[in-house]
């Protein structure tokens, strides 16, 4: 199974979502709401339009004093503006920095379904053998008759015959099921912490 196809719908979905969400509000860019209120006027403005002005001006990024009466910027930076995504304010216009932040807010939603999801298919191997997720048709049995090795599941991506084991992960913890009588034929719990199946 391709990378492609998981990655763009990781992408797409939360996007979309968002987007009807904001359709729904009227948030920019279909109306003239926007997503934060009460901090992004206080705090997320002030501190994005500085950051604007120090990208586009070249200003001190150790110290500013066009917030509040003076105060330390890299610290400021290290706990507010530190995403990489946020140097892309080179690139709009000054007068529409909220308009950035929702913009930005949208597509760090879509960003985090792409990666999150990449990182579960790089951490638990389902991009290799991914064919045999859906479990094994007849065409595809080994020669002794049972289901052919392959990932079996998104959150073990262990190396089992599917269709004999089953494993499940309670908070980190994989936990075999006894499942037609064949106890300890998972191999996804030879890396983890063995525990008791509760049920």
């Amino acid at each position: 199974m391709k990378k492609r196809g998981p990655l763009l719908a990781a992408f797409c979905i939360p996007l979309l979502i968002t987007l009807i969400i904001c359709v729904n509000r009227e948030i920019y860019p279909f109306g003239d709401q926007c997503m934060l209120h009460i901090d992004m006027y206080h705090q997320y403005c002030p501190f994005f339009t500085e950051l604007m002005e120090k990208l586009k001006t070249g200003g001190s990024p150790f110290y500013s004093w066009n917030i509040g009466l003076g105060a330390d910027f890299v610290s400021l930076y290290a706990y507010y503006l530190a995403s990489p995504l946020n140097w892309l304010l080179i690139l709009w216009p000054r007068g529409y920095v909220i308009e950035f932040m929702t913009v930005l807010s949208i597509l760090k939603i879509a960003l985090s379904g792409l990666t999150f999801t990449y990182y579960l298919g790089e951490h638990f191997h389902v991009w290799q053998g991914a064919r045999n997720a859906g479990g094994a048709s007849d065409t595809d049995r080994e020669e002794d008759g049972s289901a052919p090795s392959g990932r079996c599941g998104i959150l073990c991506g262990s190396s089992v015959r599917c269709g004999v084991c089953a494993v499940r992960v309670y908070g980190g913890i994989c936990l075999e099921s006894d499942v037609d009588g064949l106890h300890g034929a998972c191999a996804a719990c030879d890396s983890g912490i063995r525990a008791a199946d509760p049920g």
